[in-house]
């Protein structure tokens, strides 16, 4: 099978609410010859329109062509295209991949596109994600995080107000309380589940990108690096080969077995993926990426507000997961620099 390489870019936010057919994009007048950059990416991620359309003022002569999939079926469709005669010049994909992708040749590198001092303000580990033998494939747009949304209208009608700052973060058994006192309906059966499930994936439990959480959080950052705590919170070896002693730690064991109990004796969250339960109005509480909120602006089905996520361990660490780097990159296979600056256009804060 021939991979034709690609310079891709991170996912901004995790999943869509639906998908959407292609969409292209006109062009201002144009004197020379048209070039058109396939975008691939999910719903409503980067690049957005109006940087878009301020970058073609300047290059009349390209156009944009975008295809969106659904955050699950985004991997399958990256590895399918990359293989077809015609792949994406641009493409929003999820940060960790990378250097998978990179290896298998899928990537082309876009170290000598980047400016001067482009690092300067970049953490050390979200540039070495994005590299792979020296070379970096994508400048990433930022490390998403995790945070616990509610449903104002269904949380106030059950007299529970959701902690504003870390200092005050509920511990996970706290939130359990919460949980159970807004869901409604019978304990495993509800019409109003207490914590929603996931969009990512089959929305099943398990998920490490949003469940690793529980356990990390029963660990601690500050304790003696041979301690057992220690290893919970970082949950893999610092050379990254090895999850002995990380995952399985009494501190995690502890936390997953909570985390098992919610779907169990406790019946707080459902065991089968309910697509959008949270967005319409299904659960009390969910816990998702910033990608969450900004589909609730763009669609505001409900009133919602955000708390920190729970902890097992009073103010001794912040939650975490897993990192996700993003940003759109080009492909090489067209037009490298209008691809690349493209992507650095498209990356603007608006």
């Amino acid at each position: 099978m021939k991979i034709h390489p690609i310079v891709f870019a991170g996912l901004l936010g995790a999943t869509a609410l639906s998908a959407t057919g292609a969409q292209a994009q006109t062009t201002a007048a144009c004197t020379g010859e048209v070039v058109t950059l396939r975008i691939l990416r999910t719903p409503g991620n980067y690049p957005y329109p109006k940087p878009m359309e301020a970058w073609q003022k300047d290059n009349p002569c390209v156009k944009f062509e975008v295809n969106e999939v659904p955050f699950p079926q985004l991997a399958d469709t990256i590895s399918v295209q990359a293989a077809s005669s015609n792949p994406p010049d641009i493409i929003v994909y999820d940060g960790p991949n990378t250097q998978s992708y990179a290896a298998a040749g899928i990537l082309l590198p876009i170290t000598k596109y980047l400016p001067k001092g482009w690092d300067d303000d970049i953490l050390p580990a979200t540039k070495a994600e994005h590299s792979y033998n020296g070379e970096v494939y994508s400048p990433g747009i930022e490390q998403t995080t995790v945070a616990m949304y509610y449903n104002k209208k269904l949380v106030e009608a059950a007299g529970i107000k959701p902690p504003q700052t870390l200092a005050d973060a509920w511990t996970w058994p706290q939130a359990l309380e919460a949980f159970k006192k807004c869901q409604q309906g019978p304990v495993g059966a509800a019409t109003v589940w207490g914590l929603g499930p996931t969009r990512f994936g089959n929305g099943q439990p398990g998920l490490v990108y949003q469940d690793l959480t529980y356990q990390r959080s029963n660990g601690d950052p500050k304790a003696a690096p041979t301690s057992s705590a220690y290893k919970t919170y970082w949950a893999f070896a610092p050379d990254g080969k090895t999850a002995e002693g990380y995952l399985n730690t009494p501190e995690a064991v502890e936390a997953l077995k909570f985390y098992q109990s919610m779907f169990n004796a406790e019946g707080v969250a459902p065991k089968v993926g309910i697509p959008n339960a949270f967005f319409d109005a299904k659960a009390c509480f969910y816990i998702d990426t910033p990608a969450a909120g900004n589909a609730l602006i763009k669609d505001p089905k409900i009133e919602w507000g955000i708390t920190p996520c729970p902890i097992s361990r009073p103010r001794s660490c912040t939650p975490a997961r897993p990192p996700s780097v993003r940003r759109p990159a080009p492909s090489i296979r067209k037009s490298p620099p209008s691809s690349w600056s493209t992507c650095r256009s498209a990356n603007m804060p608006l």
